[in-house]
């Protein structure tokens, strides 16, 4: 049986609507101070993925943000490519309140059947950039449009009893190409997602990843500080830590 490059963009049409119904589900978000309160979803789930074909090769990216390399696996199974792990929740955030889960953790999995003119002996995988590249050589004659258009990264938001803390998942984007804002007490985040420059010209099987434009703005409470925002950015994640100011104690008015 021939790989058919129509029925797997229909078959990954139909698992991402499944995918983000699901993921939906587990999204909490929750506006002002220390009073949220929430419970951390886990459940399996499935990584987005490109997938190229150049001349020689076929070139499958899975977009893992945040997950350590030694946490991967890739496999070959009955002439599929099966990439798995798990994503657990930081520990730093143990405890802490959930205003917004949209990230996913847990166990995951994604299948890609392979088109019968490949090398399976010859094939490669780096991870690099928050990004699982499994290189897969051999060729085909799908042929493919790639899209661009604006979006939005997923966001966690914690609070613990000194800050919120904001994630944002950027897998595959470089630093400089990230913008951090604060705009009428919101946070912005914002920038571009380029393709990649080696795929110019190949032909897409699969497209989930977004490129293009991006933005994300994040309301914030009252008792923060602005002034002492800072962030950093690793493994494809964009963490903005926002100290809280102190809650006044109050003071005692006497009845005359």
């Amino acid at each position: 049986m021939s790989w058919d490059p129509e029925f797997g963009r229909f078959e990954t049409s139909i698992s991402r609507i499944f995918d983000d119904f699901f993921k939906d589900l587990n999204v909490v978000k929750r506006t002002g101070g220390s009073t949220a309160r929430s419970q951390y979803v886990t459940h399996n789930w499935s990584p987005l993925l490109d997938v190229h074909e150049t001349k020689d090769e076929f070139v499958v990216n899975a977009e893992l943000p945040g997950i350590k390399k030694d946490k991967i696996s890739v496999d070959i199974k009955d002439n599929n490519l099966v990439i798995s792990g798990e994503n657990k929740r930081d520990e730093n955030f143990k405890g802490a309140s959930v205003h917004i889960q949209e990230r996913q953790y847990g166990n995951f999995s994604r299948t890609v059947s392979l088109p019968p003119n490949i090398k399976t002996t010859n094939i490669s995988a780096k991870f690099e950039e928050d990004l699982n590249v499994v290189k897969r050589t051999g060729g085909s004659t799908a042929r493919s449009q790639y899209v661009t258009h604006n979006w939005s990264p997923l966001l966690d938001v914690h609070e613990t009893k000194d800050e919120f803390v904001v994630n944002a998942e950027l897998p595959g984007i470089k630093k400089d190409k990230i913008s951090v804002d604060i705009k009428d007490n919101n946070l912005v985040i914002s920038g571009e997602n380029k393709r990649d420059e080696n795929f110019k010209g190949a032909s897409v099987h699969i497209q989930e990843r977004q490129y293009g434009n991006f933005s994300r703005t994040v309301s914030l409470p009252p008792n923060i500080k602005t002034t002492n925002i800072s962030a950093k950015f690793e493994e494809g994640v964009l963490e903005v830590v926002i100290p809280k100011t102190e809650t006044p104690s109050g003071q005692k008015i006497d009845i005359k």
